[in-house]
């Protein structure tokens, strides 16, 4: 996925899985998964979530 294509599936991720360690995701407690950010995950608050664990500048919505 080239990140000059713009997004317009809320489904799809912002970025490849590929780019998640596996040894990171082996870490993770039983039942949890890790997945890339997707387009509708900002209408569902993620990032808010997000602004509590780390630094996320300023980021809206809107794709180019």
């Amino acid at each position: 996925m080239s990140l000059q294509t713009s997004v317009t599936d809320d489904s799809m991720p912002l970025f490849s899985a590929s780019l998640i360690s596996p040894d990171v995701a082996a870490q993770l407690p039983e039942g949890y998964t890790i997945r890339p950010l997707q387009k509708g995950d900002y209408q569902k608050g993620f990032l808010d979530v997000l602004r509590v664990l780390t630094t996320v500048g300023d980021v809206t919505e809107e794709v180019s």
